[in-house]
Parts: C-alpha cells; structure tokens; sequence
C-alpha cells in the first residue's frame, strides 16, 4: 500500500489510529481533520501526530486537510477512521 487518508475526529482515538497505520506500512499518509470546528486539543497535538505517525509507521505525512472538499480527484488506496469513544 502506498497511499493512505488518515481521518481524526477527535483526540480520544489516536494512538489506536497511529497503530493501524504502522500495521499498515504505507509511504504516504493524508490527515484530515473531519470536525469542522476541532477542538483546540486536537489542534496542538497535530505536529506529536504527524511525528507519531512518521516515527511508528516510516511514512511520510503529506500534509494536513481541513475540509474533504479539498480532496476532491485524490485517490487512495485506503481510508481509515479513529475510533469513535464508546459509551458506558
């Protein structure tokens, strides 16, 4: 795999998000920020995320989206989501 878009909707599920994308090897990952007002928290761990991916999967991370219109004609051989937090 080659091409992988990475979707955080919030903070609670990045470390099970960075180990699929490890799991998965690519050489590119694409992070979009799905939540159109993300939380301040998300925002100031965006460049320990883009490390963290880096470090754990030798991917190189492209570059951040905000909004998934800017993708429009990308192509990727995968997408995957952080989990959603489970309810009690």
């Amino acid at each position: 795999m080659s091409d992988l878009l990475a979707v955080v909707e919030g903070s609670e599920g990045e470390a099970a998000l960075v180990e699929e994308i490890a799991r998965l090897r690519p050489r590119r990952v694409t992070v979009l920020v799905e939540s159109p007002e993300a939380d301040d928290e998300l925002r100031d761990d965006l460049a320990r995320l883009m490390h963290e991916i880096e470090s754990r999967s030798g991917a190189v991370v492209v570059g951040i989206v905000g909004d998934a219109d800017e993708l429009e004609g990308w192509r990727f051989d995968r997408v995957i989501r952080s989990p959603l937090p489970v309810a009690a």
